[in-house]
């Protein structure tokens, strides 16, 4: 999906084809990069080295690109984990074929899973389920349903699974309980499934069981999301009195009666656990940290004695911060067993005395005591955000102007992202009225683009841009040198003709009828003639009144750029009598619409078909209001901002004149390529005509389709469908800029057919790869500001505890006193909560013993931090 980031993998691969030592293969992709992704599936794939390829099912946080970034990666450690997951895109349905472990199926057992797999789509629609996504994975079938649920569900997607399994199974196809994780892998369909033992073809005797490839059977034309409701009334179905797996033998005698000092002790560290574990031969294949918690990741699950590993995290013993300790197996047989069941296969009989006497006293059982509080850090500060992909980001044929940017971010100390942004307005304005995107009949695009990036102070937003506003200041002065004269002497000739017009304005008042007449026909001539004026297309602050004024006497096209806020505030009305918001101006110069310029003593002027760039660079405080403003929001202003939150370099930039300097060669590239621009007329007959080639319209077509339903309600851009709702037109303008870049730099010979400019695929991609990053950076400056629902409701919550004076407070207490239209269910109020306790302000208190028990838990407690001003929230 347009703006999201997946992971591919490969576990167990080869170093080299025959070869016996394997590790963990994985790369993190971009959804702008997919044929990237796909070229290294295939080259993998047929290597010979991959047994299976897998692809993450959920979006995964953008952040995790910086393990591997658009690459893979051999002998990785970490991957994806339930954590690292944004939102549950979709169900897995696995319809697995029974079998002995290990080992491929045949074709009738192939058969049987799609009989399988087709009785549960039919099933599922007689109740109103949408058509799923099937696939053949190599050794049984797959249901993929659309669904929009947070990654903390409740355990609805666990439910759902295992009320079809109660209804479906049999002895020949099970359906897959295990896949309920949202960090869930699943087989990349059109690669081959070689993960289980060998190839069996061609035997005496035996039906074949060979690899497959996996393979898409049918895709719907529109992936609609079930319904919550839908998903809860399967849930409901789902019995409660599962028996459970088979569980191993006993490795030896125990008793119920036992004494407490027949089992050991240990302590509940991860160390301590980890060397429990290893005394009694369990073997520990590796470990990761999950916020507070460790996770022991096993070979094999000590309880069902032949259920072995089959990914990095399948088998795990987790260690919690607070002493707790719990168990995991997410393979069918290993359902339901806890740390409790782990270790009673390894001390046979700990069960059973817990049960009777020992759960209270037990040593592991006893937290520790949390550490010390620190200051929470502030409410609405928001994620690390995503670099820019700067090479993705131009098309080869302007790498020079993507190394001039990499070169002022290196000259000035800057992040990359400030002079790409700042680029795009600055070149904006140079094809204004000269070129228009036709995106297809009846859809045009102006090159006008409103770019915000948020900076702190000292962050040198004024040195970044003087370098890149230069060209065009150094072209307005050769212009006023150029023109200078011709101005003044239009500009004394019409004073000479306003002074004729008063002469004869005495005489036709004494009843001298020519000079009345005269006078009439004077006055005809001054109206028609043009008042001449230096060209400013770039102002850094300006009423509306002045920009509209500006934008007439300046070929309707005009750039206002700045590293201070003074335009914002003046557009939101904060200079003004009545102090209310006037953005007609900046509307109509981003749509391109008419507008009426009213001038003292002058009858109205008309611009008829404006182009208005914008680039600030400002601290985050200073957009507070406009972000939150209501009529901001509400008349589309917001929907017009790109908005981008650089990475502060303050801290870590060099020193002592270690920096690189700025090469005259790429200024020089950048200055003549801007003037050239500025240099081509504008033409009465209207802004040159830019299409797009085959592949360019093919790849903007995909994205198209794939961003539309997205803006959907339960997509991901669902509560941002006024700025996503205009994310294609603004992905066409960068591309648009892209090529005018290019004119510039081919000397205004651009590739064309006949009298029509065409953008072609390069250029695409590289204006589709900005999506991704303004998508990630709209949604971390709503965190910044408080407009993300989420942070919205932590600060409601935050609120309710300061006006209660609460010192702890249950999960059901925060629910039933912060319900709003963001908080309808329980689940609701897990995401504000876990934010609240990612910055400091809360603490999950902890559970007196070491694993959950059966029946309804109590509501989880939470403890506020002591050290929290009340009050002092941003």
């Amino acid at each position: 999906m347009p703006g999201s980031v997946f992971e591919i993998r490969v576990l167990n691969c080869a170093d080299r084809p025959g070869s016996t030592f394997t590790s963990t293969v994985s790369g993190y992709y971009q959804h702008s990069q997919i044929d990237t992704a796909v070229k290294h599936i295939v080259a993998l794939d047929a290597g010979g080295t991959a047994p299976v390829i897998y692809v993450t099912l959920n979006p995964v946080n953008s952040a995790l690109l910086a393990r591997s970034t658009n690459r893979l990666k051999h002998k990785v450690k970490e991957t994806t984990a339930d954590k690292d997951i944004l939102r549950r895109h979709w169900l897995l349905i696995d319809c697995d074929p029974v079998r002995p472990s290990g080992i491929s199926t045949t074709d009738t057992e192939l058969q049987a899973a799609l009989k399988k797999a087709e009785a549960i789509r039919a099933f599922l629609g007689s109740s109103g389920w949408p058509e799923p996504v099937t696939v053949m994975s190599g050794n049984g079938v797959h249901l993929l349903y659309r669904i929009d649920l947070p990654v903390d569900e409740g355990g609805l997607v666990e439910r759902v699974l295992h009320a079809l399994a109660a209804k479906f199974d049999d002895g020949v196809v099970k359906i897959d309980q295990a896949v309920h994780n949202a960090a869930r892998i699943t087989k990349v369909a059109g690669t081959i499934a070689a993960n289980k033992g060998d190839s069996m073809v061609g035997v005496e005797g035996l039906e074949d069981r060979p690899h497959r490839r996996a393979a898409l059977l049918n895709v719907p034309e529109s992936v609609v999301p079930v319904p919550v409701e839908l998903l809860e009334a399967l849930a409901a179905t789902a019995p409660s009195d599962d028996p459970g797996p088979a569980r191993a033998t006993p490795r030896s005698a125990g008793s119920a009666s036992s004494g407490h000092d027949k089992f050991e002790r240990f302590d509940p560290s991860p160390s301590g656990v980890r060397s429990y574990l290893e005394r009694h031969g369990v073997t520990i294949k590796s470990e990761g940290r999950d916020g507070a918690s460790t996770h022991l990741y096993l070979d094999r699950c000590p309880v069902v004695a032949d259920c072995q590993s089959t990914c990095d995290s399948d088998i795990a013993v987790i260690v919690g911060g607070d002493g707790r300790i719990g168990y995991k197996n997410l393979h069918n047989r290993g359902e339901g067993l806890g740390w409790l069941d782990v270790r009673d296969a390894l001390e046979p009989g700990y069960k059973a005395w817990v049960a009777s006497e020992g759960w209270k006293t037990q040593a592991s059982a006893i937290p520790k005591a949390p550490g010390p509080w620190s200051p929470p850090r502030p409410l609405h500060e928001g994620p690390p955000p995503p670099p820019i992909p700067l090479e993705a980001a131009f098309p080869p044929a302007l790498s020079e102007v993507r190394d001039f940017v990499a070169a002022v971010a290196e000259a000035i100390q800057v992040p990359l992202d400030l002079p790409a942004m700042l680029l795009l307005p600055i070149a904006g304005v140079c094809i204004a009225q000269k070129f228009e995107i036709e995106l297809r009949p009846g859809w045009r695009e102006i090159p006008a683009l409103y770019i915000l990036s948020l900076l702190e102070s000292g962050e040198r937003k004024s040195g970044t841009f003087s370098l890149m506003i230069a060209p065009i200041l150094a072209w307005e002065r050769e212009q006023a040198g150029e023109l200078g004269p011709m101005i003044a002497c239009a500009q004394e000739e019409r004073k000479i003709k306003e002074g004729a017009q008063a002469e004869l304005r005495k005489k036709a008042a004494k009843g001298d009828s020519q000079a009345r007449e005269d006078a009439m026909e004077l006055a005809q001539q001054l109206a028609e003639d043009p008042i001449l004026s230096v060209p400013i297309i770039y102002t850094s602050e300006a009423t509306s009144e002045g920009l509209a004024l500006q934008l007439l006497q300046n070929q309707e096209r005009g750039l206002v750029a700045s590293p201070e806020a003074d335009a914002l505030d003046v557009m939101m009305g904060r200079y003004s009598e009545k102090g209310s918001p006037n953005m007609g101006i900046w509307l109509k110069g981003h749509s391109g619409d008419s507008e009426r310029v009213v001038r003292r003593g002058r009858p109205p002027e008309y611009l008829d078909h404006p182009v208005l760039n914008v680039a600030l660079a400002v601290q985050p405080e200073s957009v507070r209001s406009l972000f939150a403003s209501r009529a901001a929001r509400g008349r589309g202003m917001l929907a017009r901002i790109l908005v981008s939150v650089p990475r502060s370099m303050v801290g870590h930039r060099k020193t002592g004149g270690n920096a690189e300097q700025l090469p005259d060669r790429l200024a020089r590239t950048y200055a003549v390529m801007l003037r050239s621009l500025l240099n081509t007329p504008i033409v009465d007959q209207g802004p040159k005509i830019v299409r797009l080639d085959p592949e360019a319209l093919a790849l903007f077509v995909e994205f198209e389709r794939k961003l539309e339903p997205e803006l959907a309600r339960g997509g991901f851009l669902g509560d941002r469908k006024d700025w996503g709702g205009k994310l294609c037109g603004a992905v066409a303008r960068i591309a648009l800029v892209l090529y005018g870049l290019q004119y510039a730099r081919n000397g205004c010979c651009a590739r064309s057919e006949g009298s029509a400019h065409l953008i072609d695929g390069a250029t695409m991609k590289a204006a589709l790869a900005w999506s991704p990053y303004l998508i990630d950076h709209e949604r971390v400056v709503a965190a910044t500001v408080g407009c993300d629902p989420i942070t919205q409701s932590a600060d409601h919550i935050l609120g309710w505890i300061e006006r209660k004076g609460l010192k702890t407070f249950s999960k059901r207490d925060a629910f039933i006193g912060n319900r709003s239209s963001t908080i309808l269910k329980a689940d609701d109020i897990e995401g504000p909560l876990n934010l609240l306790i990612e910055l400091g302000y809360l603490r999950r208190q902890p559970d007196p013993v070491t694993e959950w028990t059966t029946g309804r838990p109590p509501s989880p407690m939470f403890i506020v931090n002591p050290e929290w001003k009340q009050g002092v929230r941003r």
